[in-house]
């Protein structure tokens, strides 16, 4: 029966791989198809055509959007046949592994039984020369011998036996009745010989599980090949109806007696005792760990289904496996990994705090929550910025130097140590990290022998690296922030400008913005900072991984803790 079952089960996996690779080649061929189609589209769309207008070559970017982009995504139905024949496949892979285990667990019980057997004959052997004379002894002693036997006198062994239920909570205010069974078989001598934890199943009372770890329990010993077996339970019940001494009015229960006096029926000796349950404690941590499995694989399942469950990101519209979903702390809102990774990297490289990429919400984004998905390289960044945002803004100082730029605060810069020429030597600091002196309040390399209102009305004249400066962001219209004296470049974009620390004004006239609204009376924008060229292949940021990687390597120079740096952006 086992041999026909195993081969059932062979040939019906067969059967399932076969459908499965069906389905690929179906999938592949249609793929193939759609190729074809937008190649032949593509290529239409792009011969040459002079009475064409600048808007024609839009279908060509679609289609060739379209056929450089992701495959076009199955239908649901074939979503959810793909689906089951996983689901499937996974079953028949339980099922063989489940056979696999019945067929070394029988043969580790031939084993055993022959070891019990054997052991039980020795012991019984060394008894018997213990009780010979010496005399006999001496006689008869180097030649006396008692082969093994099948068929011998056996002693008696005891078995403990345990059915326990357990009502258990599996979900939110969702409770089922778990039950498993216990048994512990010991030979004459007192010496564990087999422990058996074995499920029972779901919604069973106590009276039918402790019946049915008896059944168990004189099936086990029949199989290790033992004939003479006490039995020991803490069941009243149990114990008055199999001996006797009760009558059995429910069906149920007769079933189950009647499978318990079948069990008894093929052993030689059985003899019940009653225990009370505080000297059954090996059997009832085996019927607790029993219990304790049945919860650990519906977990285990529960887990493979939620994982192979797909839910859809509403950022890039697509339907990922839930293992792909980030849900970000706080706010609990989903998004899959790869936009969560492109959303918080495009916020770093913009010297931004990230945060939840819901509109309208403020949660901001954790180091230990992003680690799932960003790279070591950007963690790092990610540390930097929420260690920077964690200063207070009145008391953030960079360091003037380009080749430094270290971020400091008020509290933790050093004083020159002597007194300086300028009229104002409590602007004097040191960085802490190149040790040279700056000015504070100019922010600026240390102007020595010269007070603030001196330099910042004589510096464009006197000193020509800062004169270059000066001249080249009056060129290319710089401005400075009001509140950070950072230098900020318009590169594109309206005229709104966002700081790195925060602070929002408008780039033509310096005035602060408030509440997202404009406080002045100045154009948002220029037509010319707003309206581009059409972007071509060559344009396209993401195309080139290696250019991609340039990028980082400059922003880890210029965007970590810049004296300098470009905002420019289309306020959303």
């Amino acid at each position: 029966m086992a041999n026909l079952d195993v081969n059932t089960a062979s040939f019906q996996h067969m059967e399932l791989s076969a459908a499965q690779s069906a389905c690929s080649d179906l999938d592949y061929a249609f793929q193939l198809q759609l190729q074809e189609a937008l190649a032949v589209s593509l290529a239409t769309a792009q011969q040459p055509n002079n009475s064409a207008s600048p808007s024609s070559s839009a279908p060509a970017s679609a289609a060739n959007t379209v056929f450089n982009g992701k495959q076009p995504a199955l239908s649901e139905e074939e979503d959810e046949m793909k689906l089951l024949l996983k689901m499937q496949a996974l079953e028949f892979e339980k099922y063989h592994q489940e056979l696999a285990d019945h067929e070394q667990a029988t043969e580790e019980m031939r084993r055993l039984s022959q070891e019990i057997r054997r052991r039980n004959h020795d012991a019984q052997f060394a008894r018997s020369i213990e009780d010979m004379a010496e005399g006999e002894w001496e006689d008869v002693g180097n030649d006396y011998e008692k082969p093994f036997e099948a068929t011998q006198e056996e002693r008696q062994f005891k078995l403990y036996f345990k059915g326990l239920v357990s009502c258990e909570c599996v979900g939110e205010e969702q409770w089922e009745v778990f039950s498993g069974a216990g048994i512990a078989i010991y030979d004459p001598d007192d010496k564990l010989v087999l422990q058996v934890a074995k499920p029972l199943g779901l919604g069973l009372s106590r009276a039918p599980s402790e019946y049915m770890a008896l059944t168990e329990g004189l099936k086990t010993a029949f199989s290790l090949g033992i004939r003479n077996v006490t039995a020991f339970g803490d069941s009243v019940q149990v114990h008055k109806q199999v001996t006797g001494s009760w009558s059995v009015r429910q069906r149920k229960i007769s079933n189950l007696l009647q499978d318990v006096q079948d069990q008894l029926g093929k052993l030689d000796k059985v003899f019940m005792v009653l225990l009370t349950r505080c000297d059954n404690k090996l059997a009832l941590t085996l019927a607790r760990e029993a219990i304790d499995s049945q919860l650990s694989r519906r977990d285990q399942y529960s887990h493979e289904m939620e994982q192979s469950r797909k839910e859809n990101c509403s950022i890039c519209l697509e339907d990922n496996v839930i293992g792909q979903m980030h849900e970000v702390m706080t706010c609990h809102h989903r998004y899959c990994v790869s936009c969560m990774a492109q959303h918080v990297e495009v916020k770093l490289r913009h010297g931004r705090i990230p945060e939840c990429p819901h509109e309208a919400c403020n949660t901001r984004l954790t180091v230990d929550g992003c680690k799932i998905f960003l790279s070591s390289k950007w963690i790092e960044v990610l540390t930097k910025r929420l260690e920077e945002a964690a200063i207070p803004e009145s008391d953030k100082v960079y360091c003037p130097y380009s080749d430094c730029s270290a971020l400091t605060t008020k509290t933790a810069i050093h004083m020159l140590p002597q007194a300086c020429s300028s009229s104002r030597p409590l602007m004097c600091k040191e960085c802490l990290k190149c040790n040279r002196f700056f000015c504070i309040e100019c922010r600026v390399p240390w102007h020595t022998n010269m007070s603030c209102q001196d330099y910042q009305g004589r510096a464009p004249q006197l000193y020509g690296v800062d004169a270059k400066l000066h001249l080249l962001a009056k060129d290319n219209r710089w401005r400075r922030c009001t509140k950070c004296k950072h230098m900020i470049e318009l590169a594109e974009g309206c005229y709104h400008m966002t700081c790195r620390c925060g602070f929002e004004f408008c780039y033509v006239c310096g005035a602060e913005w408030k509440n997202k609204n404009q406080t002045c009376k100045c154009d948002l924008w220029e037509e010319h900072n707003i309206v581009q060229e059409p972007l071509t292949d060559d344009d396209d940021y993401y195309d080139s991984e290696e250019e991609y990687e340039t990028d980082d390597e400059e922003y880890e120079y210029d965007h970590l803790y810049p004296h300098m740096y470009r905002l420019g952006h289309f306020d959303r």
